[in-house]
């Protein structure tokens, strides 16, 4: 530190190497450009709040006459930057007479001292998490790009290409193991030593249970039920959310809970041309990404049965009688049962 304010300094080496320029090198319109790339840096990350380091309090009104302090952050001055190591490695090319270009970087990054709220004890209630630095993480992947020009005229130049990327991320370390977080009020985001980053996390489904004799059949001892926040019993029945009981404990809880999805593409990239007659230009271009799962959360309001807002004409389609094979579960206020 420096006069109380925390700094750091981060290296960073970039390599080229033209082989094209070299004497050694043949002299060909097949290759007019070729360069290798590599490089190495660090750098940081501090991306919380300015005063996630101190304990801080804010002053509440707890009625019109009374007024007091209340703790509404627990400080941390060991906290530091999260660290990444970047190595990259690639080389970029133009063949033909410059009429078409390819490039190609992979790249392995890892990161450590991982930002992250960590959790603990606190028998007063309230504030039981503080910024710590505890997790480490890995991203390998490659990014390619290619072009080619088949019009290159005085007054017209034409250029098409596309990129394709890939990454895989893997968490390597956590303070307090694998941990869930909420999107939409429920916990369906899971981080987990050894898996990608926010996994989708819920339960595994089977259909809508048709008849009370499948729902029955399901469970272990009489109906597949669960429990409320008031630890009152629900059975399921016909026309409710076949949900897998992973434990077979005839109990749908959050030990059944498992991976569902996954949000990171298989490969990503974008599709695009350039038109040039004489000064004007026209750029077109397509972002694509492919392979992951995507979380629908208005479809889960549109089709949900249970609430007083408009739905899609699909919920014409839900079951409603004793037999009825469908895809969308019975429509039932307030949603008890999860469907």
């Amino acid at each position: 530190s420096f006069f109380g304010v925390k700094w750091a300094v981060f290296p960073s080496l970039q390599l080229g190497w033209v082989l094209t320029n070299e004497a050694w090198f043949p002299r060909t319109r097949g290759i007019n450009f070729l360069r290798i790339n590599a490089g190495y840096d660090i750098s940081g990350n501090d991306n919380i709040s300015n005063y996630a380091a101190r304990s801080s309090f804010s002053q509440v009104k707890y009625n019109p006459h009374a007024n007091g302090s209340q703790l509404t952050n627990i400080g941390n001055d060991k906290i530091q930057w999260e660290t990444t190591r970047k190595l990259n490695l690639g080389f970029e090319s133009m063949l033909l007479d410059n009429r078409l270009s390819w490039s190609f970087d992979y790249f392995l990054h890892k990161t450590d001292n991982l930002l992250m709220l960590k959790n603990f004890s606190n028998p007063m209630g309230g504030i039981n998490r503080y910024w710590s630095n505890g997790g480490k993480l890995e991203n390998t992947g490659f990014e390619a790009a290619f072009s080619v020009k088949p019009v290159v005229l005085k007054d017209w130049r034409v250029e098409v290409g596309a990129t394709v990327g890939h990454y895989k991320n893997k968490v390597t370390q956590l303070p307090d193991g694998d941990y869930t977080s909420s999107i939409y009020g429920t916990d369906n985001i899971l981080t987990a030593v050894g898996q990608p980053v926010a996994l989708f996390y819920g339960y595994q489904t089977e259909g809508v249970f048709s008849t009370d004799a499948e729902a029955k059949a399901a469970g272990k001892d009489g109906y597949l039920y669960m429990v409320d926040n008031a630890e009152k019993r629900h059975d399921f029945v016909a026309g409710d959310v076949h949900f897998v009981d992973q434990n077979n404990d005839g109990k749908i809880d959050d030990s059944d809970k498992t991976v569902i999805g996954d949000p990171n593409p298989d490969i990503y990239g974008n599709i695009f041309a350039n038109i040039n007659w004489k000064d004007l230009t026209l750029n077109i271009g397509f972002n694509y990404s492919l392979g992951n799962d995507v979380y629908n959360y208005q479809r889960s309001v549109l089709n949900s049965g249970s609430t007083c807002f408009s739905q899609q004409v699909a919920e014409t389609g839900r079951w409603r009688y004793e037999g009825q094979q469908a895809e969308l579960p019975r429509a039932n206020y307030g949603d008890p049962m999860a469907n």
